[in-house]
């Protein structure tokens, strides 16, 4: 399942495509100027695929500010749909800034509005799951590099149980999968 932009990767290369972010930005504003209109059908059609690209791309550095005014407006909109991929694109914003004190904000703003605050609580959800994911994603690289030979892990932090293991025998490979356990005090003496 494709999760978007990851904060590291750019799969549209905005310098080789210098006139997109403002493509981008006259889009969500002429889609802004249509919102006000009964016809919102009209509108999510015209911004999707911003925020698809945005959402994928990451933002752009030039307009990033501008480009999220407008779209943390669409965490309002009426329609579903246009506020959660609102919310999924401000993730791409938010999740490397100083993301508690933009969502502080959005909350603020959001306390009158019913579809609002569902954006904004949308939107601190779609965060929360990529720090989440980032931060297992963490541990479970640096486990990987943990190598258990012999039952000695990590300068003999940890200690192999048979049981843990599933396996009494001893193994012929060097490496096993297994459950990692603290060794006690005594017997590390």
């Amino acid at each position: 399942m494709e999760t978007g932009w990851d904060g590291h990767t750019v799969r549209i290369s905005y310098s080789k495509y210098p006139s997109l972010p403002g493509t981008l930005l006259s889009l969500l504003r002429s889609a802004g100027e249509g919102a006000e209109m009964d016809n919102q059908s009209t509108t999510a059609e015209a911004v999707f695929p911003v925020l698809d690209i945005i959402r994928r791309a990451g933002p752009p550095e030039d307009n990033r500010h501008e480009l999220y005014s407008y779209i943390k407006e669409y965490l309002g909109s009426r329609l579903w749909h246009v506020r959660e991929m609102a919310a999924r694109t401000l993730c791409s914003f938010l999740i490397q800034d100083d993301w508690i004190d933009a969502v502080s904000e959005l909350l603020e703003r959001s306390l009158t509005e019913a579809n609002r605050l569902h954006g904004t609580l949308l939107t601190i959800r779609f965060v929360l799951e990529r720090k989440i994911e980032a931060a297992t994603d963490l541990a479970i690289g640096k486990w990987h590099e943990v190598k258990i030979t012999d039952g000695v892990a990590n300068n003999n932090r940890f200690s192999q149980s048979s049981t843990s293991c599933g396996n009494p025998e001893p193994s012929t490979s060097s490496q096993q999968n297994c459950t990692l356990e603290p060794r006690s005090a005594s017997s590390s003496a």
